[in-house]
């Protein structure tokens, strides 16, 4: 602290910003409370000098220690002043109503095809994308953060919370190894651990969530994961508002009442009609995917219908049902 004070008041003497001090007098006197009463060339007030210094000094270390923490004092009200490094799920009030969120800095936290979509699968909920990724591959941080997870948890296995100045959270579950502590701050594109299969897990991937206020949002409705590029710069957050990727579920829901409402108008014509469905039999060189698109779907709305996964390899003959 000394040694701060008076290199930082030499400076200002050096600039002439105070009064210059060639000498001091032998005959000047030093007052019990340590002040020099006189110089040789000018009087000067050490002592308010001094403390203009400390002040000077005590600003600049308050501005480090806020720039250092400039995830918190952004969300801090969001969140209600709530920063919890042991908790991974905590009940936040999702009271707010709509928010539009600054997705513009996203960043794909790994290179790979998606194995495993947000939704229903197994008639569990799965709150995340699972994107296909080897041991030891590096996992990134999608927006610049700050840890608030980084342990072992159960089902998620090796897990790392960062909460984003734009107020989400994202997850980063399976990894084979952390490579980030608690409190510690990254930025978009960090490294922050390797991908692995630890946990609740059947084979090597990321399992990636993204959650506002601890309600789940689906990430291929910010990111294609195919060309990990950037669908929404500002992301429309509603609570109310079901998170299915690109409203595939509700168009597929759409379809089947559609089809419902055809089918009922046509029973009503005539009692011996049936409801017709097409089918589509599986070709050589065919796949979910170009089935999908000869017929106006999506792959996954026609594994959906069919209740398949789109990892699953077609046989030459099978027959798929297509609205």
């Amino acid at each position: 602290m000394f040694f701060r004070r008076y290199t930082f008041l030499y400076l200002l003497l050096s600039f002439g910003g105070f009064a210059s001090i060639s000498a001091v007098n032998t005959n000047s006197k030093h007052s019990p409370s340590g002040k020099y009463e006189k110089y040789s060339l000018k009087e000067v007030n050490l002592e308010k000098e001094l403390e203009l210094v400390d002040a000077i000094s005590q600003k600049m270390t308050e501005g480090n220690m806020q720039a250092g923490s400039s995830v918190e004092l952004m969300v801090g009200e969001l969140y209600d002043g709530s920063w919890n490094t042991s908790t991974i799920h905590l009940n936040y009030n999702n009271d707010k109503g709509v928010a539009e969120i600054d997705c513009s800095g996203f960043v794909a936290p790994a290179v790979g095809r998606v194995t495993s979509p947000f939704g229903w699968r197994r008639r569990r909920m799965h709150n995340g994308t699972d994107i296909k990724v080897y041991t030891g591959d590096p996992i990134v941080a999608s927006f610049r953060g700050k840890v608030r997870i980084a342990k072992y948890a159960s089902g998620y296995g090796y897990l790392v919370v960062l909460r984003h100045s734009n107020g989400l959270e994202t997850f980063y579950a399976h990894l084979s190894k952390i490579l980030v502590s608690v409190n510690q701050e990254v930025n978009a594109g960090d490294c922050i651990g390797l991908g692995g299969s630890t946990g609740r897990s059947t084979g090597s991937h990321l399992h990636f969530e993204v959650r506002y206020l601890g309600k789940a949002i689906n990430p291929e409705n910010i990111c294609n994961f195919e060309d990990n590029r950037l669908l929404v710069e500002k992301y429309a957050f509603n609570p109310n508002t079901k998170q299915y990727s690109s409203g595939g579920r509700e168009k597929l829901i759409a379809r089947v009442k559609s089809s419902s409402i055809r089918s009922t108008a046509s029973r009503t014509k005539s009692k011996s009609s049936k409801t017709k469905y097409s089918y589509h039999v599986v070709r050589q060189g065919d796949t979910l995917y170009s089935i999908a698109k000869s017929h106006g779907m999506t792959a996954k709305e026609l594994a959906s219908l069919n209740g398949i996964s789109t990892r699953k390899t077609l046989s030459v003959g099978q027959r798929l049902r297509c609205i």
